[in-house]
């Protein structure tokens, strides 16, 4: 029986710097300016550095006997919220550039729709 190339995947598929290239390949544009590209990069790597802690820190609660469902139900929330929102956004200025350009947001970066 042949393994499944989705719970074996490629090492490389399985890195940081091999993630952004996928990421690069399926989201940005190839005619993307170099600014385009380098501020994205910086997010993704900040969003991995994050993560990574994050489940550093789940490790260690998990070997103190922690419960960590509740922590991951947050998770799901806020990456659940994060996708409404982008969809509200999406369905909002779709076809507006001019209103795209003039909505406000609140300190963390989160539109005020």
């Amino acid at each position: 029986m042949a393994a499944d190339p989705y719970l074996n995947p490629p090492v490389r598929e399985c890195t940081i710097t091999g993630m952004w290239e996928d990421y690069r390949k399926k989201v940005l544009p190839p005619d993307a300016i170099m600014v385009q590209v380098v501020e994205c990069r910086k997010a993704f790597f900040a969003g991995a550095i994050g993560l990574k802690g994050t489940l550093e820190r789940l490790g260690e609660m998990e070997d103190a006997g922690r419960n960590l469902v509740p922590y991951f139900q947050k998770m799901e929330e806020d990456v659940q919220a994060f996708a409404d929102e982008t969809a509200a956004m999406a369905a909002l200025f779709l076809g507006s550039e001019e209103r795209y350009q003039n909505v406000a947001y609140d300190l963390n970066g989160k539109p005020r729709l």
